[in-house]
């Protein structure tokens, strides 16, 4: 997990603090998703796909949004990975 965690945060250009904040800031409204919540969590993704994956960078839902995951910095100067807006 830890090489998945070095390739995420190369790949985003955050440094540890912010990637650490992203994530835990990312997982306070995913672990409110039904899909999470179905089955007692069987449907959680893995550690390695979920930061592979760049999950943590997801908005939250509008149900579920109190505010967009990525950093300010983030948002503003960076194409998000894949080309998309």
């Amino acid at each position: 997990a830890f090489k998945r965690w070095e390739q995420a945060r190369s790949r985003n250009k955050l440094s540890h603090a912010d990637l650490l904040a992203t994530c835990l800031a990312a997982l306070e409204w995913q672990e409110k998703l039904p899909e999470w919540q179905d089955a007692n969590g069987k449907y959680i993704p893995g550690i390695e796909p979920w930061l592979n994956q760049d999950k943590f960078l997801a908005d939250p839902p509008l149900a579920l949004a109190t505010k967009p995951n990525r950093p300010p910095e983030y948002r503003a100067e960076r194409p998000r990975p894949g080309g998309g807006q």
